[in-house]
């Protein structure tokens, strides 16, 4: 599968760094670019191990779309108590 990904990625134009994972969890990680983010905040990493794949990334947004980002994600949860709340602060754990 990282084959195929790393392939189809190259052919984008895209230059990923494939590194070996370890521990409880061993397999492999393609990422690109190899560390941090470009200047616009772009970067896409996909890993799998025997456990199964993930896929992460970020992508630039538009300037002043943040908050309406934020708004939409936290909406989403369908809820309207801590932490799931921006700008609300948990009284702890209720039984």
């Amino acid at each position: 599968m990282a084959d195929k990904v790393e392939s189809q990625w190259r052919e984008l134009g895209w230059k990923p760094v494939r590194s070996e994972l370890t521990g409880d969890a061993p397999g492999l990680q393609l990422r690109y670019p190899g560390a941090g983010t470009f200047e616009d905040g772009f970067y896409v990493e996909f890993a799998t191990t025997e456990h199964g794949s993930t896929i992460a990334l970020q992508t630039p947004c538009t300037p002043g779309d943040v908050d309406s980002l934020n708004r939409e994600k936290y909406a989403e949860k369908h809820t309207n108590t801590p932490p799931d709340v921006p700008g609300a602060s948990s009284t702890g754990a209720t039984p």
